[in-house]
């Protein structure tokens, strides 16, 4: 299911806060649920590594 460009908006911008709340400066996510869950983009592939990276700026 995908969502408005703004849901993942306000989805990065929580994560950001969690982030710098907790002195996080660069998330690397491979769960492929979780860079569903940030970007829309469905990673699941047995072929390739991938990951979604966020900078809390």
């Amino acid at each position: 299911m995908l969502f408005e460009k703004n849901e993942y908006k306000g989805r990065l911008a929580k994560v950001k806060a969690a982030m710098q709340k907790k002195g996080i400066d660069l998330l690397i996510s491979h769960d492929p649920a979780n860079m569903n869950y940030l970007t829309g983009y469905d990673a699941w592939s047995f072929y390739y590594a991938q990951c979604v990276l966020v900078h809390v700026n």
